[in-house]
Order: C-alpha cells, then sequence, then structure tokens
C-alpha cells in the first residue's frame, strides 16, 4: 500500500494540493456540462419548432452552448421540455459558474480572513523563525491543543508554505519589527517562542513583545528565546536570575541542542552506580557535542561518590576542548577526557558512542562503522540527528532496508525531541526549584523524617502542585536575596574565587525567606495552628521568625547556605560585589 501511495504522489504531485485539486473539479464540472449542453442542443434545435425559432448548423448551437454557464442561453429560456442532456447541462454549467466564482472570491478574500483570525485571537502562541525549528515546535503546539491558535511569523516563504500546509496562521513581516508582532496579537498572546538563528535578535523580540503587555494583564506574557551559544545562554540566564520579576514577562532562554541532551540522557541513561566507571565516547564537537558532554558532567554530579566518567572525543582538538572545560568547570570535577580518533574501547562492562556530527548522512556513516566496531554486546552506539523521521522509523521497526547491527545502532531526533513545547517551559527556574527541592528532602532525610511525617519528601514528580509553586517562588527570589547582599550571579568560572555567606547573611536572608513564605501561604488562605493539616491548610510554622523552634529556623537557614551549590550545579556562581559598586 505505501508503496502505491508514494507511487501515485510521485505521478501526480499536483493532486496533494487542495485548490488544485478544486479547480480540476471546477474544470471537469464545466466540460461535463459544455459537452452535455452541445449534445441536448443538437437534439433539441433538430425539432422543426425551435429550428424556426432559433435556427441550427454547429455555430449556433456552440454558441448557445457556451452560453450556458450564464444561464443567458436563449432556447433554454423556455419551459421545455428539453432533452436529457440538455436538461443536466442546464443545472451543471451554473453549477460549475458559482463554484468558480465562490473560489475566486475565497482566494481574494483569504488572506484578508487570515489577518482577521490572528488579528482577533487570544490566548494563543506565536512561534517567530525560519526553518526546522520554528515549523516542528509550531507543529507541535498545535498537537498539543488543537483548539489554540499558533501563529507562526516569518519573512521565508518557504516557512510560511510550510506554516500554511500544516494549518498553522502566519503573519508574513521582519520579525523583530513591532508592527510584525502587533499584527500576531502579541499582546493577547500566552507564549511567544523567538527562534531565529541569532541569539540577541531573539532577545530582542522577547523585549519588543513585553512592551506591548499590558501591566494590568491577569497573568504575564511567557516567552522563550533561542540561544545557539551555550556560554552566552548561562551568561544571560544568570542576568535574568539576577532580577527581580516582571508582571508582564516571563523569560527564559533556552538551547535546542541542551534540551536535546537532556531529552537524550533521558532515553538513553548513563549507568552511574558503583565504583565502576562509566565509558562515553563522543564523536563530533560541535554545538551538540558540547551539550552532550556538559549533561554527562552534570549527570555525574547529581551522583555523589560514583567514579569520574571516562570521556573519549573524536573530531576535535585539544585546544577546542579546553575552551569549553575552562568555561565551564563543572566537566573537569566530574569527567576524565582523552582524545583520541580510534578510541581503544573496553573488552568488558557498559559504554555508549555518541555521534554528534553536524550532518546527517555524515552522522548515519559514522555511526554504522562505530557499531560495527563494537567489541562487546553490552555497549551501543546513539546517532543524533536533525532529520530523525525517516532513519528512525525504519530502524526502529528492523525492516531490513537498514543494518541496525543486532540492535546496537540507535538513531535520537534532535529536533523532534528538543521542539517539544513542555520540554521547552521547563524553564531553568523550575530546574532550580527541582534543585532546591532534591537539597531539602537530602537534609531532611538525614533527620529521618518520611513521607509520612512530612508531605513534601517524595520525588518531584509527585510533589502536590502547590508544595511545588512553593519551591519555584523560592527559586524565583534568589535574585533578590543576592541584591540585598550586594552579590550578583554569574557564569561558573574557576578564576573567580569561592564564595560563601557570613553568618549574619545567613540569619537576615534565612529570616526573610521565612518571610516570603509565610506571606506565599497566607495568600492562598492557610493560617497558624497545631497540628499540620494540608487539608484545612493549618500549618504550625506560621507564625514570626523570633517564635520558631531552632530545628524550624535550621530548614531556612539550611536552604541558604545550599544556595551556591545548588547554583552551581547549575552552571552558575555567586559573585560578591565590592562595596562601591
Amino acid at each position: 500500500m505505501r508503496a502505491r501511495v508514494s507511487s501515485w504522489r510521485s505521478w501526480f504531485p499536483f493532486l496533494v494540493y487542495g485548490p488544485l485539486v478544486r479547480l480540476l473539479g471546477v474544470l471537469v464540472i464545466a466540460m461535463i456540462a459544455l459537452v452535455l449542453g452541445y449534445r441536448g442542443l443538437q437534439d433539441y434545435l433538430a425539432q422543426p419548432a425551435a429550428a424556426k425559432m432559433w435556427g441550427q448548423g454547429w455555430k449556433n448551437t456552440l454558441f448557445y452552448d457556451l452560453q450556458l454557464p450564464v444561464l443567458s442561453s436563449a432556447p433554454t429560456q423556455g419551459p421545455g421540455p428539453y432533452p436529457v442532456p440538455l436538461g443536466i447541462a442546464r443545472f451543471l454549467a451554473p453549477l460549475s459558474t458559482f463554484l468558480a466564482a465562490a473560489g475566486t472570491l475565497a482566494l481574494l478574500l483569504s488572506e484578508q480572513w487570515r489577518r482577521l483570525v490572528v488579528a482577533t485571537a487570544s490566548r494563543h502562541a506565536i512561534v517567530v523563525g525560519d526553518g526546522p525549528v520554528a515549523i516542528q515546535l509550531a507543529r507541535n503546539l498545535r498537537r498539543e491543543n488543537k483548539k489554540r491558535k499558533v501563529v507562526v511569523i516569518s519573512s521565508n516563504d518557504n516557512t510560511l508554505t510550510q506554516a500554511r500546509r500544516n494549518k498553522l496562521h502566519d503573519v508574513r513581516g521582519d520579525p523583530a519589527d513591532l508592527s510584525t508582532l502587533r499584527a500576531a496579537g502579541v499582546s493577547r498572546a500566552r507564549e511567544l517562542f523567538a527562534c531565529t538563528s541569532e541569539g540577541t535578535v531573539n532577545a530582542a523580540i522577547v523585549l519588543r513583545a513585553r512592551d506591548e503587555v499590558r501591566e494590568a494583564a491577569k497573568r504575564p506574557l511567557a516567552a522563550y528565546a533561542l540561544v545557539r551559544d551555550a556560554e552566552l545562554g548561562i551568561a544571560l540566564r544568570a542576568r535574568r536570575i539576577g532580577v527581580t520579576g516582571d508582571r508582564r514577562l516571563r523569560l527564559d532562554f533556552f538551547a535546542v541542542e541542551d534540551i536535546a541532551a537532556r531529552r537524550l540522557f533521558d532515553t538513553h541513561p548513563l549507568t552511574l552506580t558503583g565504583s565502576s566507571p562509566v565509558h562515553v565516547v563522543i564523536s563530533g564537537f560541535g554545538q551538540l557535542g558540547q551539550a552532550v558532554l556538559r549533561e554527562v558532567a552534570r549527570r555525574r554530579g547529581m551522583v555523589p561518590g560514583s567514579a569520574l566518567v571516562k570521556v573519549v572525543i573524536r573530531h576535535a582538538t585539544e585546544e577546542e576542548v579546553r575552551k569549553v572545560t575552562d568555561a565551564f568547570p563543572v566537566i573537569v570535577s566530574n569527567c576524565s577526557i582523552r582524545y583520541d580518533e580510534v578510541p581503544e574501547l573496553p573488552s568488558t562492562g557498559g559504554y555508549t558512542v555518541y555521534v554528534c556530527l553536524d550532518g546527517d548522512d555524515a552522522g548515519l556513516s559514522e555511526g554504522l562503522a562505530m557499531a560495527h566496531s563494537l567489541v562487546s554486546q553490552r555497549g551501543h552506539v546513539v546517532v543524533c540527528m536533525r532529520e530523525y523521521d525517516p532513519f528512525a522509523g525504519v530502524l526502529a521497526a528492523r525492516s531490513g532496508l537498514v543494518d541496525d547491527v543486532m540492535g546496537r545502532l540507535r538513531v535520537f531526533g534532535v529536533i523532534q525531541e528538543a521542539c517539544v513545547p513542555a520540554n521547552i517551559r521547563d524553564d531553568f527556574t523550575e530546574q532550580l526549584a527541582r534543585s532546591i527541592h532534591s537539597a531539602y528532602v537530602a537534609m531532611e532525610s538525614a533527620k529521618g523524617a518520611t513521607p509520612a511525617t512530612n508531605p513534601s519528601m517524595v520525588p518531584w514528580e509527585r510533589l502536590p502542585e502547590n508544595l511545588r509553586q512553593s519551591n519555584v517562588d523560592q527559586a524565583a527570589d534568589i535574585g533578590a536575596k543576592m541584591e540585598e547582599i550586594g552579590a550578583i550571579i554569574v557564569p561558573e568560572s574557576a578564576d573567580a574565587p569561592e564564595f560563601h555567606f557570613t553568618d549574619g547573611e545567613v540569619e537576615r536572608l534565612a529570616e526573610e525567606e521565612h518571610e516570603r513564605w509565610m506571606r506565599d501561604k497566607r495568600s492562598q488562605g492557610w493560617t497558624y495552628g497545631q497540628p499540620r493539616n494540608d487539608e484545612r491548610k493549618i500549618h504550625p510554622d506560621l507564625q514570626p521568625w523570633a517564635a520558631l523552634s531552632a530545628a524550624d529556623k535550621d530548614k531556612d537557614r539550611n536552604a541558604i547556605r545550599t544556595l551556591p551549590e545548588t547554583l552551581r550545579d547549575a552552571g552558575f556562581q555567586i559573585l560578591r560585589l565590592p562595596p562601591d559598586s
């Protein structure tokens, strides 16, 4: 069946386009009407009375036939009766005229209609950019909620054409132009995804969009700006942490490669248990290869006591790798790195080869070659490809068309996995909130707390929504705390001095954190009381700082003390400013 469909489309590709199909349909109806009309008029004008009144001959017959579509053919103005072919043609000919006129009107008004639909849209999503990232993201937004409108802003004809084929709304224009954003209804939008090729342009688009959001808006515009340079992304996120909340905008920066790397290790996790080292080969050291290396280091850092990950990097110079490790010191503390174009893989134990070459064809070729060279069934190769679907479907189905080398070869779709809205919405504030929660659970577990005695002692995924939001609010307040002590958040650097809170700062910030927590709880209707009752919203800690027990105060103090480590795990650190700054 697949072969027949493919062959049909290859022979008649124009039939896939709706407007052409409708045009062909109108032409077929018109031709049938004219043929039947000519035949019917011949029979009708052969009658003596009709011939006397209207004449005969092929010229007269053709003339009257051509008048059928506009209802002005003289012989058909009478009551009849008419031959059957002419009777059918009397209805088909005007029908073809009506369909043609309706189609022409729809074509003329379609652009205006699309603009009207976009101009009146609300609570919709806007995707700005060109190329596969923007289209894939817009398609996934559409699949996520078919009732919600998705608007694509682009100046690229190919992108706009693909948007319409996927039943997406579109606005043509310069994405950085304020009038274009207004045409897309940005002031009423719920989400904005800026996905152009330049990170600075994406940031500028988001800032222009913020100016269009009303101060009295019920909720801020959730904006996500694509940043292709990892160091720039870290720096922008650091500055974002260091500012207080904006009522009009909730901003986060994301990188396709970083999200893809996180999803890659969720799908193909490292086994970081015991003292045996994990062996990883990274083939290709572009943006994706660097993201994979950073994620390897981050994952190992989440499992204290595990052996350093042994990483072999191919297709990269020592200078290129050193530049990355200098920018992200967490890599050196969690990985043992060496360079080898033909790595000597271990004969026992598990290892994974991640092929991260820029070209998909080159990546698949290298993946097949590496899979054939494996010396252990425990190892496998993951080929990271931007264009995922065709090859992944063939390999996953084990169709026999491509040798998957006894299951050792796997394919991972970079754009397909990274451009999932939920993965992008998992913004940095929430990632910090998860780290804060993990640190809290670890400290309370050491004291003997259990889920039975403390509802917060569960993994993040099982945490009630109100407790999740409490952690998110705590993470969002980090910038205000840093401002309070004259410090800022910066990307982690080996050259920066190690930061420590003073005892006075710990006490002051812990008290402020408790005050913030109480304001948050009271705004949700919680009151003071003994014992704790989540259903009735009663909490024993809803009292002034001075009235708390030493153990309860320590909860807030420890949250402050662990803040440098929480930020360090995410690639940031605290830098104390000089007194006169």
